[in-house]
Protein backbone atom coordinates (compact mmCIF):
# COMPACT_ATOMS: atom_id res chain seq x y z
CA UNK A 1 0.00 0.00 0.00
CA UNK A 2 1.22 3.48 -0.81
CA UNK A 3 0.55 5.78 1.68
CA UNK A 4 1.05 8.94 -0.05
CA UNK A 5 -1.76 7.73 -2.58
CA UNK A 6 -3.92 6.63 0.29
CA UNK A 7 -3.44 10.41 1.56
CA UNK A 8 -4.12 11.97 -2.03
CA UNK A 9 -7.31 9.86 -2.44
CA UNK A 10 -8.21 11.08 1.76
CA UNK A 11 -7.98 14.67 0.24
CA UNK A 12 -9.65 14.15 -2.65
CA UNK A 13 -12.68 12.60 -0.90
CA UNK A 14 -12.65 15.07 1.51
CA UNK A 15 -12.34 18.10 -0.94
CA UNK A 16 -15.44 16.08 -2.66
CA UNK A 17 -17.29 16.40 0.40
CA UNK A 18 -16.74 19.71 0.90
CA UNK A 19 -17.78 20.61 -2.63
CA UNK A 20 -20.61 18.42 -2.08
CA UNK A 21 -21.78 20.49 1.23
CA UNK A 22 -21.28 23.54 -0.81
CA UNK A 23 -23.07 22.52 -3.33
CA UNK A 24 -26.16 21.50 -1.16
CA UNK A 25 -25.83 24.72 0.99
CA UNK A 26 -25.98 26.84 -2.00
CA UNK A 27 -29.14 24.58 -3.44
CA UNK A 28 -30.84 25.03 0.14
CA UNK A 29 -29.92 29.06 0.07
CA UNK A 30 -31.09 29.54 -3.47
CA UNK A 31 -34.41 26.98 -2.55
CA UNK A 32 -35.13 29.39 0.22
CA UNK A 33 -34.89 32.65 -1.50
CA UNK A 34 -37.16 31.51 -4.70
CA UNK A 35 -39.42 29.93 -1.50
CA UNK A 36 -39.18 32.45 1.02
CA UNK A 37 -41.30 35.25 -0.56
CA UNK A 38 -43.91 33.14 -1.37
CA UNK A 39 -43.96 31.72 1.95
CA UNK A 40 -43.90 35.65 3.07
CA UNK A 41 -46.99 35.79 0.70
CA UNK A 42 -49.12 33.04 1.33
CA UNK A 43 -48.31 34.30 5.75
CA UNK A 44 -49.73 37.89 4.98
CA UNK A 45 -52.58 36.59 2.66
CA UNK A 46 -53.46 34.69 5.45
CA UNK A 47 -53.32 37.21 8.05
CA UNK A 48 -55.37 39.15 6.31
CA UNK A 49 -57.76 36.70 5.57
CA UNK A 50 -57.82 36.06 8.82
CA UNK A 51 -58.55 39.79 9.69
CA UNK A 52 -60.65 40.30 6.66
CA UNK A 53 -62.88 37.59 8.27
CA UNK A 54 -62.77 39.06 11.60
CA UNK A 55 -64.00 42.58 10.21
CA UNK A 56 -66.43 41.21 8.13
CA UNK A 57 -68.07 39.26 10.81
CA UNK A 58 -67.67 42.15 13.49
CA UNK A 59 -69.45 44.36 10.49
CA UNK A 60 -72.43 41.96 9.66
CA UNK A 61 -72.89 42.17 13.47
CA UNK A 62 -72.90 45.56 13.39
CA UNK A 63 -75.18 46.25 10.87
CA UNK A 64 -78.03 43.65 12.10
CA UNK A 65 -77.60 46.01 15.45
CA UNK A 66 -78.32 49.18 12.88
CA UNK A 67 -80.89 47.18 11.44
CA UNK A 68 -82.77 46.66 14.68
CA UNK A 69 -82.89 50.01 15.98
CA UNK A 70 -83.98 51.41 12.45
CA UNK A 71 -81.01 52.79 10.91
CA UNK A 72 -80.55 52.38 7.32
CA UNK A 73 -76.65 51.30 6.83
CA UNK A 74 -76.45 51.18 2.47
CA UNK A 75 -76.77 54.09 0.64
CA UNK A 76 -80.28 53.14 -1.15
CA UNK A 77 -81.34 53.29 2.08
CA UNK A 78 -80.09 56.58 3.24
CA UNK A 79 -81.40 57.98 0.25
CA UNK A 80 -84.86 56.05 1.71
CA UNK A 81 -87.12 59.00 -0.45
CA UNK A 82 -86.02 58.52 -3.74
CA UNK A 83 -87.81 57.04 -6.26
CA UNK A 84 -88.23 56.88 -10.20
CA UNK A 85 -91.65 59.26 -9.78
CA UNK A 86 -90.80 61.88 -7.45
CA UNK A 87 -86.85 61.90 -9.28
CA UNK A 88 -88.27 63.40 -12.44
CA UNK A 89 -90.24 66.13 -11.01
CA UNK A 90 -87.09 67.13 -9.01
CA UNK A 91 -84.79 67.14 -11.76
CA UNK A 92 -87.04 69.04 -13.43
CA UNK A 93 -87.25 71.87 -10.20
CA UNK A 94 -83.46 71.76 -9.94
CA UNK A 95 -83.14 72.58 -13.82
CA UNK A 96 -85.41 75.26 -13.66
CA UNK A 97 -83.10 76.78 -10.07
CA UNK A 98 -79.68 76.31 -11.68
CA UNK A 99 -81.38 77.81 -14.91
CA UNK A 100 -82.27 80.86 -13.23
CA UNK A 101 -79.01 80.89 -11.16
CA UNK A 102 -76.27 80.38 -13.70
CA UNK A 103 -74.57 83.65 -14.29
CA UNK A 104 -73.10 84.68 -17.60
CA UNK A 105 -69.54 84.73 -17.72
CA UNK A 106 -69.04 88.35 -17.72
CA UNK A 107 -72.15 89.26 -15.02
CA UNK A 108 -70.54 91.24 -11.96
CA UNK A 109 -70.06 90.04 -8.47
CA UNK A 110 -70.83 92.74 -5.71
CA UNK A 111 -68.83 93.78 -3.32
CA UNK A 112 -68.37 96.80 -0.62
CA UNK A 113 -65.78 99.35 0.24
CA UNK A 114 -64.69 103.05 2.35
CA UNK A 115 -64.97 105.42 0.27
CA UNK A 116 -64.89 108.50 2.11
CA UNK A 117 -66.87 107.67 4.76
CA UNK A 118 -69.73 106.49 2.81
CA UNK A 119 -70.22 103.00 1.66
CA UNK A 120 -69.30 102.38 -1.88
CA UNK A 121 -70.62 99.65 -4.07
CA UNK A 122 -67.75 97.64 -6.38
CA UNK A 123 -68.65 95.59 -9.26
CA UNK A 124 -65.90 92.72 -10.31
CA UNK A 125 -66.62 91.18 -13.47
CA UNK A 126 -66.04 87.03 -13.16
CA UNK A 127 -62.91 86.99 -15.63
CA UNK A 128 -61.68 90.11 -13.81
CA UNK A 129 -60.16 89.77 -10.58
CA UNK A 130 -57.82 92.42 -9.92
CA UNK A 131 -59.10 94.80 -7.05
CA UNK A 132 -57.43 97.53 -9.15
CA UNK A 133 -60.22 96.61 -12.01
CA UNK A 134 -62.78 97.83 -9.30
CA UNK A 135 -65.24 100.46 -10.15
CA UNK A 136 -68.28 101.98 -9.03
CA UNK A 137 -71.37 100.51 -9.63
CA UNK A 138 -73.67 102.00 -12.36
CA UNK A 139 -77.82 102.16 -11.71
CA UNK A 140 -78.05 99.42 -14.53
CA UNK A 141 -75.74 97.20 -12.54
CA UNK A 142 -77.78 97.02 -9.81
CA UNK A 143 -80.76 97.15 -11.52
CA UNK A 144 -79.59 94.09 -13.22
CA UNK A 145 -78.88 91.71 -10.44
CA UNK A 146 -82.19 93.25 -8.51
CA UNK A 147 -83.66 91.66 -11.86
CA UNK A 148 -81.83 88.22 -11.16
CA UNK A 149 -82.15 88.39 -7.80
CA UNK A 150 -86.39 88.02 -8.42
CA UNK A 151 -85.53 85.33 -11.31
CA UNK A 152 -83.43 83.38 -8.88
CA UNK A 153 -85.79 83.68 -5.93
CA UNK A 154 -89.54 82.55 -7.79
CA UNK A 155 -87.31 79.44 -9.07
CA UNK A 156 -86.09 78.97 -5.49
CA UNK A 157 -89.71 79.20 -3.74
CA UNK A 158 -91.05 76.64 -6.36
CA UNK A 159 -88.31 74.28 -5.22
CA UNK A 160 -88.64 74.97 -1.22
CA UNK A 161 -92.60 75.22 -1.50
CA UNK A 162 -92.67 71.83 -2.88
CA UNK A 163 -94.29 70.02 0.08
CA UNK A 164 -91.52 67.92 2.49
CA UNK A 165 -91.05 64.46 1.80
CA UNK A 166 -93.50 62.01 3.38
CA UNK A 167 -93.22 59.66 6.19
CA UNK A 168 -93.88 56.79 4.47
CA UNK A 169 -90.21 57.90 2.58
CA UNK A 170 -91.12 57.66 -1.15
CA UNK A 171 -89.91 61.00 -2.07
CA UNK A 172 -87.13 63.37 -1.74
CA UNK A 173 -85.28 66.13 -2.78
CA UNK A 174 -81.88 64.47 -4.03
CA UNK A 175 -80.78 60.95 -3.81
CA UNK A 176 -77.50 60.21 -1.43
CA UNK A 177 -74.83 59.26 -3.71
CA UNK A 178 -70.73 58.90 -3.13
CA UNK A 179 -68.39 60.88 -4.92
CA UNK A 180 -71.50 62.40 -7.01
CA UNK A 181 -70.52 64.92 -9.51
CA UNK A 182 -73.07 67.38 -8.34
CA UNK A 183 -73.05 70.47 -9.71
CA UNK A 184 -71.50 73.32 -8.34
CA UNK A 185 -74.48 74.88 -6.83
CA UNK A 186 -75.07 72.05 -4.81
CA UNK A 187 -71.73 71.32 -3.68
CA UNK A 188 -71.40 74.58 -1.13
CA UNK A 189 -69.57 76.39 -4.17
CA UNK A 190 -72.69 77.22 -6.16
CA UNK A 191 -73.77 80.26 -8.13
CA UNK A 192 -76.89 80.67 -6.17
CA UNK A 193 -75.23 81.26 -3.08
CA UNK A 194 -73.25 84.14 -4.93
CA UNK A 195 -76.55 85.18 -6.17
CA UNK A 196 -77.70 85.29 -2.58
CA UNK A 197 -74.30 87.22 -1.45
CA UNK A 198 -74.87 90.05 -4.27
CA UNK A 199 -78.31 90.52 -3.60
CA UNK A 200 -77.22 91.16 0.29
CA UNK A 201 -74.90 93.67 -0.74
CA UNK A 202 -76.81 95.56 -3.20
CA UNK A 203 -79.91 95.75 -0.13
CA UNK A 204 -77.18 96.56 2.49
CA UNK A 205 -75.65 99.55 -0.21
CA UNK A 206 -79.24 100.35 -0.78
CA UNK A 207 -80.11 100.86 3.19
CA UNK A 208 -82.78 98.31 2.57
CA UNK A 209 -81.79 96.19 5.94
CA UNK A 210 -84.93 94.28 5.79
CA UNK A 211 -84.67 93.36 2.67
CA UNK A 212 -80.77 91.87 3.27
CA UNK A 213 -82.29 90.45 6.41
CA UNK A 214 -84.47 88.49 4.53
CA UNK A 215 -81.85 87.23 1.88
CA UNK A 216 -79.88 85.90 4.71
CA UNK A 217 -83.18 84.16 6.04
CA UNK A 218 -83.72 82.66 2.29
CA UNK A 219 -80.15 81.23 2.57
CA UNK A 220 -80.68 79.54 5.95
CA UNK A 221 -84.19 78.02 4.79
CA UNK A 222 -82.16 76.59 1.49
CA UNK A 223 -79.78 75.15 3.67
CA UNK A 224 -82.39 73.23 5.62
CA UNK A 225 -84.54 72.51 2.89
CA UNK A 226 -81.72 70.90 0.33
CA UNK A 227 -80.39 68.58 3.99
CA UNK A 228 -77.45 67.58 4.83
CA UNK A 229 -78.15 64.55 2.61
CA UNK A 230 -76.75 66.25 -0.97
CA UNK A 231 -72.95 67.44 0.55
CA UNK A 232 -70.74 65.03 -1.05
CA UNK A 233 -68.04 64.33 1.00
CA UNK A 234 -65.58 66.79 -1.11
CA UNK A 235 -67.50 69.69 0.27
CA UNK A 236 -67.39 68.97 3.96
CA UNK A 237 -65.32 71.76 4.13
CA UNK A 238 -66.36 74.46 1.42
CA UNK A 239 -68.56 77.14 2.26
CA UNK A 240 -72.09 76.10 3.15
CA UNK A 241 -75.37 78.54 3.69
CA UNK A 242 -74.55 78.80 7.31
CA UNK A 243 -71.15 80.24 6.83
CA UNK A 244 -72.03 82.46 3.91
CA UNK A 245 -74.33 83.86 6.79
CA UNK A 246 -72.09 84.42 9.37
CA UNK A 247 -69.83 85.83 6.50
CA UNK A 248 -72.24 88.22 5.67
CA UNK A 249 -73.42 89.36 8.81
CA UNK A 250 -69.64 90.28 10.08
CA UNK A 251 -69.51 92.08 6.95
CA UNK A 252 -72.09 93.77 7.16
CA UNK A 253 -71.33 95.09 10.94
CA UNK A 254 -69.12 97.77 10.16
CA UNK A 255 -71.45 99.61 7.15
CA UNK A 256 -74.86 98.90 7.25
CA UNK A 257 -76.68 100.88 9.99
CA UNK A 258 -79.22 98.01 11.69
CA UNK A 259 -81.62 98.96 13.91
CA UNK A 260 -81.76 97.44 17.27
CA UNK A 261 -84.73 94.69 16.38
CA UNK A 262 -82.75 94.02 13.71
CA UNK A 263 -79.88 93.32 15.47
CA UNK A 264 -81.85 90.88 17.59
CA UNK A 265 -82.81 89.40 14.53
CA UNK A 266 -79.08 88.80 13.51
CA UNK A 267 -78.29 87.17 16.80
CA UNK A 268 -81.12 84.98 16.20
CA UNK A 269 -79.81 83.64 12.60
CA UNK A 270 -76.50 82.64 14.48
CA UNK A 271 -77.86 80.70 17.31
CA UNK A 272 -80.11 79.41 15.04
CA UNK A 273 -77.56 78.14 12.48
CA UNK A 274 -77.88 74.24 11.46
CA UNK A 275 -75.19 72.56 13.72
CA UNK A 276 -71.91 72.09 11.49
CA UNK A 277 -71.31 69.01 13.55
CA UNK A 278 -74.61 66.99 12.59
CA UNK A 279 -73.59 67.52 8.62
CA UNK A 280 -70.15 66.06 9.90
CA UNK A 281 -71.98 62.90 10.70
CA UNK A 282 -73.50 62.68 8.35
CA UNK A 283 -70.68 62.18 5.72
CA UNK A 284 -69.51 59.90 8.12
CA UNK A 285 -72.72 57.86 7.84
CA UNK A 286 -72.68 58.57 3.73
CA UNK A 287 -69.16 57.51 3.47
CA UNK A 288 -69.56 53.90 5.91
CA UNK A 289 -72.86 52.95 3.40
CA UNK A 290 -70.47 53.43 0.71
CA UNK A 291 -67.96 51.20 1.64
CA UNK A 292 -70.12 48.55 2.62
CA UNK A 293 -72.22 48.74 -0.31
CA UNK A 294 -69.21 47.91 -2.47
CA UNK A 295 -68.19 44.99 -0.24
CA UNK A 296 -71.52 43.65 -0.33
CA UNK A 297 -72.23 43.71 3.57
CA UNK A 298 -74.54 46.48 4.03
CA UNK A 299 -77.66 43.70 3.40
CA UNK A 300 -79.84 46.36 1.92
CA UNK A 301 -80.68 46.78 -2.04
CA UNK A 302 -77.87 48.65 -3.38
CA UNK A 303 -79.08 50.22 -6.10
CA UNK A 304 -81.65 50.28 -8.58
CA UNK A 305 -81.48 51.98 -12.56
CA UNK A 306 -82.47 55.56 -11.08
CA UNK A 307 -79.56 55.11 -8.82
CA UNK A 308 -76.81 53.54 -10.36
CA UNK A 309 -77.34 56.58 -12.91
CA UNK A 310 -76.90 58.79 -10.52
CA UNK A 311 -73.98 57.52 -8.04
CA UNK A 312 -70.88 56.37 -8.83
CA UNK A 313 -68.89 53.22 -7.68
CA UNK A 314 -65.90 53.82 -5.76
CA UNK A 315 -62.62 53.63 -7.50
CA UNK A 316 -60.96 51.30 -5.88
CA UNK A 317 -61.75 48.35 -3.73
CA UNK A 318 -62.46 48.69 0.54
CA UNK A 319 -60.64 46.67 2.63
CA UNK A 320 -63.53 44.86 5.33
CA UNK A 321 -60.43 45.91 7.87
CA UNK A 322 -60.18 49.32 6.78
CA UNK A 323 -63.99 49.84 6.75
CA UNK A 324 -64.55 48.47 10.27
CA UNK A 325 -61.73 50.49 11.53
CA UNK A 326 -63.81 53.86 10.13
CA UNK A 327 -66.88 52.30 11.77
CA UNK A 328 -64.84 52.53 14.96
CA UNK A 329 -64.26 55.95 14.54
CA UNK A 330 -67.09 56.79 13.56
CA UNK A 331 -69.32 55.22 16.19
CA UNK A 332 -66.75 56.69 18.71
CA UNK A 333 -66.82 60.10 16.95
CA UNK A 334 -70.64 59.96 17.66
CA UNK A 335 -70.52 59.14 21.32
CA UNK A 336 -67.80 61.80 22.26
CA UNK A 337 -69.00 64.76 23.71
CA UNK A 338 -71.94 66.97 22.83
CA UNK A 339 -72.63 67.39 18.84
CA UNK A 340 -71.63 70.94 18.34
CA UNK A 341 -69.66 71.77 21.19
CA UNK A 342 -65.43 72.68 21.83
CA UNK A 343 -65.85 69.78 24.72
CA UNK A 344 -66.64 67.07 22.01
CA UNK A 345 -63.50 68.28 19.76
CA UNK A 346 -60.99 68.54 22.55
CA UNK A 347 -62.36 64.92 23.49
CA UNK A 348 -61.34 63.66 20.21
CA UNK A 349 -58.35 65.41 20.08
CA UNK A 350 -57.48 63.53 23.03
CA UNK A 351 -57.80 60.41 21.72
CA UNK A 352 -54.29 58.50 20.62
CA UNK A 353 -55.59 57.40 17.45
CA UNK A 354 -56.80 60.70 16.21
CA UNK A 355 -53.29 61.78 14.67
CA UNK A 356 -51.71 58.33 14.24
CA UNK A 357 -52.16 56.20 11.38
CA UNK A 358 -52.57 52.49 12.62
CA UNK A 359 -50.68 49.85 10.23
CA UNK A 360 -53.68 48.20 9.36
CA UNK A 361 -55.06 51.51 7.18
CA UNK A 362 -52.30 52.18 5.48
CA UNK A 363 -50.99 49.41 3.73
CA UNK A 364 -52.15 47.47 0.61
CA UNK A 365 -54.89 44.71 1.36
CA UNK A 366 -53.55 41.65 0.24
CA UNK A 367 -57.18 39.98 -0.47
CA UNK A 368 -57.85 43.30 -2.84
CA UNK A 369 -54.53 43.08 -5.22
CA UNK A 370 -53.58 45.43 -6.81
CA UNK A 371 -55.55 48.01 -5.39
CA UNK A 372 -55.30 50.21 -2.50
CA UNK A 373 -56.92 49.65 0.42
CA UNK A 374 -58.85 53.04 -0.17
CA UNK A 375 -58.29 54.40 3.24
CA UNK A 376 -57.96 57.70 2.53
CA UNK A 377 -61.48 57.82 0.57
CA UNK A 378 -63.29 56.57 3.39
CA UNK A 379 -61.87 58.99 5.61
CA UNK A 380 -59.36 57.02 7.92
CA UNK A 381 -56.31 58.86 7.62
CA UNK A 382 -55.77 61.62 9.88
CA UNK A 383 -56.06 64.09 6.96
CA UNK A 384 -59.62 63.46 7.18
CA UNK A 385 -60.00 63.67 10.37
CA UNK A 386 -58.63 67.00 10.19
CA UNK A 387 -60.70 67.94 7.28
CA UNK A 388 -63.82 67.22 9.27
CA UNK A 389 -62.87 68.65 13.10
CA UNK A 390 -60.56 71.09 12.41
CA UNK A 391 -63.12 72.46 10.05
CA UNK A 392 -65.66 72.60 12.55
CA UNK A 393 -63.19 74.24 15.42
CA UNK A 394 -62.46 76.94 12.34
CA UNK A 395 -66.65 77.14 12.07
CA UNK A 396 -67.67 77.83 15.44
CA UNK A 397 -64.94 80.25 16.26
CA UNK A 398 -65.96 82.23 13.38
CA UNK A 399 -70.04 82.10 14.87
CA UNK A 400 -68.61 83.52 17.60
CA UNK A 401 -66.57 85.94 16.20
CA UNK A 402 -69.95 87.46 14.75
CA UNK A 403 -72.03 86.57 17.87
CA UNK A 404 -69.48 88.54 19.58
CA UNK A 405 -69.53 91.44 17.52
CA UNK A 406 -73.08 91.54 17.60
CA UNK A 407 -72.96 91.70 21.24
CA UNK A 408 -70.76 94.70 21.10
CA UNK A 409 -73.41 96.37 18.57
CA UNK A 410 -76.29 95.87 21.41
CA UNK A 411 -73.96 97.00 24.08
CA UNK A 412 -73.48 100.23 22.55
CA UNK A 413 -77.73 100.84 21.44
CA UNK A 414 -78.24 100.00 24.79
CA UNK A 415 -75.80 101.46 26.88
CA UNK A 416 -75.05 104.64 24.60
CA UNK A 417 -71.33 103.55 25.22
CA UNK A 418 -68.75 101.14 24.16
CA UNK A 419 -67.95 98.15 26.31
CA UNK A 420 -64.59 98.23 28.40
CA UNK A 421 -63.93 94.41 28.03
CA UNK A 422 -65.75 91.65 26.66
CA UNK A 423 -66.59 91.12 29.85
CA UNK A 424 -69.13 93.77 29.83
CA UNK A 425 -71.02 91.49 27.46
CA UNK A 426 -73.06 89.69 30.37
CA UNK A 427 -75.20 92.72 29.99
CA UNK A 428 -76.77 91.65 26.83
CA UNK A 429 -76.90 88.15 27.58
CA UNK A 430 -73.28 86.61 26.12
CA UNK A 431 -70.98 84.25 28.03
CA UNK A 432 -67.80 84.10 28.38
CA UNK A 433 -68.21 80.86 26.37
CA UNK A 434 -69.42 83.32 23.01
CA UNK A 435 -66.26 85.39 23.10
CA UNK A 436 -63.84 82.85 23.10
CA UNK A 437 -61.96 80.92 20.39
CA UNK A 438 -61.57 77.89 22.23
CA UNK A 439 -61.51 77.61 25.94
CA UNK A 440 -59.11 80.06 28.08
CA UNK A 441 -58.26 82.15 24.39
CA UNK A 442 -60.60 85.24 24.02
CA UNK A 443 -61.18 87.09 21.03
CA UNK A 444 -59.13 90.54 20.93
CA UNK A 445 -60.84 93.54 21.53
CA UNK A 446 -59.98 97.51 21.77
CA UNK A 447 -61.90 100.80 21.55
CA UNK A 448 -59.09 102.95 20.45
CA UNK A 449 -58.19 106.23 18.60
CA UNK A 450 -57.69 106.64 15.29
CA UNK A 451 -54.82 106.80 13.53
CA UNK A 452 -52.73 110.73 14.40
CA UNK A 453 -53.15 111.84 10.98
CA UNK A 454 -56.97 111.49 11.33
CA UNK A 455 -56.57 114.00 14.61
CA UNK A 456 -60.19 113.07 15.70
CA UNK A 457 -62.38 110.02 16.39
CA UNK A 458 -61.52 106.28 17.59
CA UNK A 459 -61.92 102.81 16.20
CA UNK A 460 -63.74 99.70 17.87
CA UNK A 461 -61.65 96.55 17.07
CA UNK A 462 -62.97 93.08 17.17
CA UNK A 463 -59.89 90.46 16.18
CA UNK A 464 -59.08 86.52 16.47
CA UNK A 465 -56.15 86.26 18.46
CA UNK A 466 -52.95 83.64 18.92
CA UNK A 467 -50.36 82.51 21.68
CA UNK A 468 -47.37 84.38 21.57
CA UNK A 469 -45.15 81.60 21.90
CA UNK A 470 -46.75 79.67 19.28
CA UNK A 471 -49.73 78.56 17.03
CA UNK A 472 -53.03 78.23 18.27
CA UNK A 473 -52.91 75.06 17.48
CA UNK A 474 -50.28 74.44 19.97
CA UNK A 475 -52.94 75.81 22.51
CA UNK A 476 -55.30 73.38 21.19
CA UNK A 477 -53.30 69.94 21.58
CA UNK A 478 -52.24 71.55 25.34
CA UNK A 479 -56.17 71.71 26.57
CA UNK A 480 -56.60 68.26 24.78
CA UNK A 481 -53.97 66.94 27.06
CA UNK A 482 -56.33 68.33 29.68
CA UNK A 483 -53.56 71.59 30.53
CA UNK A 484 -56.10 73.52 31.20
CA UNK A 485 -54.43 76.37 32.95
CA UNK A 486 -54.47 80.16 33.15
CA UNK A 487 -55.36 81.95 29.80
CA UNK A 488 -52.40 82.04 27.82
CA UNK A 489 -51.16 85.82 26.88
CA UNK A 490 -52.53 86.59 22.89
CA UNK A 491 -51.95 89.30 20.77
CA UNK A 492 -53.45 90.84 17.42
CA UNK A 493 -53.47 88.46 15.13
CA UNK A 494 -55.66 90.61 12.16
CA UNK A 495 -52.46 92.00 10.31
CA UNK A 496 -51.74 88.41 9.00
CA UNK A 497 -55.56 86.84 8.98
CA UNK A 498 -57.49 90.42 8.19
CA UNK A 499 -60.41 88.36 7.33
CA UNK A 500 -60.64 87.25 10.76
CA UNK A 501 -61.25 91.17 12.15
CA UNK A 502 -64.09 92.91 12.39
CA UNK A 503 -63.97 96.45 12.71
CA UNK A 504 -67.34 97.53 14.00
CA UNK A 505 -67.14 101.51 13.55
CA UNK A 506 -65.12 104.20 13.06
CA UNK A 507 -66.74 107.57 14.18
Amino acid sequence: MNPNRDALKAADNAERVVARRSVARTEVMTLSLVILPFVVLAGCLIIDALESTIAKANIRTYVAQQIAAGHPVDRRALASRYDNQTSKAATAAWATLLEASRPLQDSPSIGLRYGDDRIVPTAIRANETSVARQGEMSLPVVDFIVQRDAALTRAREALLNRDRPSADNKSVWLPVAFWRDYPQALTGRSEFYEDDTQAFYSAIADGENDHAIHVLHRLIRTDIELDSQIWSVNSAAAKRPPETVIHLIRQSLAVADWNEDQLATLRKMIERVPDYQAVIDQHMRVIMAASLDEMGLSDGVVANKVFRENSRSLPVKISPQAAWQWIQFMERARQTGQPGTWSRYLSLRREPWYDQRRPGLDTVSMTSFPYASGTFLIGSTPIYRHLTYDTHASYESNRRLALTAIGIKQYHQQKNAWPQSLADLRAVGLTSEDWQIMPGVEFGYQNRPLQPRTSVGSEVVLWTAKLKDGHLDQAIERFARGDESASPPVENYSKKFDMQRITLIRE
